[in-house]
């Protein structure tokens, strides 16, 4: 089995974002990532897709 690091193997960073966000900020974000991670009070709460932001769209 070929030892692989584990940074090798992860995407970069996600964008994060304050949990005050206007979602119509998500939406550029989500473009370039697979996901947006969200923060309330310096701890990640949530987590936002791609096909999150499309349902808010609607």
């Amino acid at each position: 089995m070929k030892k692989a690091k584990l940074a090798d193997t992860m995407d970069s960073i996600p964008p994060i974002v304050d949990w005050d966000t206007p979602a119509n900020v998500l939406v550029p974000l989500i473009r370039y990532s697979k996901c947006i991670l969200i923060s309330k009070k310096s701890k990640i709460v949530g987590i936002i897709t791609a096909s999150d932001t499309l349902k808010m769209m609607e």
